[in-house]
């Protein structure tokens, strides 16, 4: 599940102290610094807990005076065609970038797939994806093979097909992101390779891919 906060009317902006919201996968482990929300502002962190549940607790130890939020809860369904060819459909993005190998080591589309990707940020910071190589169908239309690529929440979505991977990275500006991958045709030479990462001042992407792939 995830859960996000639009709207939020608690304590003093940037000064999380005595009057706050956390939320965690458990009671025990809150307050949880990457997940507390207060002041003004909608956050821009999207929490996604790691089982079927989740736990919200708002502490007031200041006046408490006009406090008020909304809380909005979406359920995540993992299910996909081929789980064998398109690996874990929800990705937890590290300090330390990725690689992005799809269909996944040791196998290859046999049948017309839709592999579904949810990308989540593991703090507050802006996330990245970095093409590698690609072959996604024969023509430049984008109909029937095709990535498509967006940030949680935004209607604007990025569509690339062909064989030539898009020059500039994708970058958002909250902590989720969604990949989607259609194969229909000439499902044996279809892949995708790429590298997702957290928008940092000191990122290497230069060796990811090569490393990754000493391990196969």
């Amino acid at each position: 599940m995830t859960l996000q906060i639009p709207t939020i009317a608690i304590g003093d902006e940037g000064n999380c102290q005595a009057d706050y919201i956390a939320v965690g996968d458990t009671i025990d482990e809150l307050p949880k610094n990457r997940y507390i929300a207060c002041g003004f502002n909608a956050t821009r962190w999207t929490f996604v807990s790691r089982t079927n549940h989740m736990v919200a607790k708002l502490w007031m130890g200041g006046k408490g005076l006009n406090t008020k939020m909304s809380i909005a809860i979406q359920k995540f369904d993992l299910k996909m065609w081929n789980r064998d060819v398109c690996g874990n459909g929800l990705l937890r993005v590290e300090m330390t970038p990725k690689n992005f190998r799809l269909p996944v080591y040791e196998y290859k589309f046999k049948e017309p797939t839709i592999c579904h990707f949810k990308l989540f940020g593991t703090t507050g910071t802006p996330l990245g994806f970095h093409f590698l190589s690609m072959r996604l169908g024969k023509t430049t239309n984008c109909s029937t093979d095709y990535i498509s690529i967006w940030e949680d929440g935004s209607e604007e979505k990025f569509v690339y097909c062909g064989e030539k991977p898009p020059g500039k990275n994708f970058t958002t500006y909250k902590n989720i992101f969604h990949i989607i991958v259609h194969i229909q045709t000439d499902l044996d030479q279809s892949f995708v390779r790429g590298i997702y990462y957290q928008e940092t001042k000191d990122i290497d992407l230069t060796t990811v891919f090569e490393a990754e792939s000493k391990k196969k």
